[in-house]
């Protein structure tokens, strides 16, 4: 399998590492403690209507 073009951008068909924060861990580290969305690999991990206190 050649993963060129599947991993290196954000595009239908490839695949995907995020995580979705309220706000920016640059002015608030902190905001890493209140992850309401995860995907690894395309798959959505968490999501915070999964888990309504939205901390991993």
């Amino acid at each position: 399998m050649n993963m060129e073009y599947e991993v290196g951008k954000l595009a239908p068909g490839y695949y995907a590492d995020l995580i979705a924060l309220d706000k920016s861990p640059l002015n608030d580290i902190g905001q890493l403690s209140a992850v309401w969305f995860v995907m690894q690999q395309g798959k959505v991990i968490h999501h915070h209507e999964q888990d309504k206190s939205a901390v991993i």
